[in-house]
């Protein structure tokens, strides 16, 4: 199973291209974000990177990072959506 932190840390990989940069960024291990991204690579049965230096994204990586942003993005506009609703219903959310 996948979820939004998954993803998050994928995209922030992604564009530094570097494992230790992007952990130092997320405040995180390498080995943490390196079980985070083997994590994504054993649901969709497929590598994301070739850990090359230097490294890359495979087409598959490629897809994903356009998918996640897409993704991201709609759980943040989702979130600010509930706590607009509870505002005005005045419930609060936990």
């Amino acid at each position: 199973m996948i979820n939004f932190l998954n993803l998050k840390y994928f995209l922030i990989l992604s564009e530094e291209m570097n494992f230790r940069k992007a952990a130092h960024k997320l405040y995180i291990t390498q080995q943490s974000l390196s079980g985070h991204i083997q994590k994504l690579e054993e649901y969709f049965g497929v590598p994301l990177f070739y850990r090359s230096t230097p490294l890359r994204l495979t087409p598959a990586g490629i897809h994903l990072k356009n998918r996640a942003a897409e993704l991201l993005t709609l759980e943040s506009d989702l979130q600010k959506n509930f706590w607009t609703l509870a505002a005005l219903l005045e419930v609060p959310l936990t």
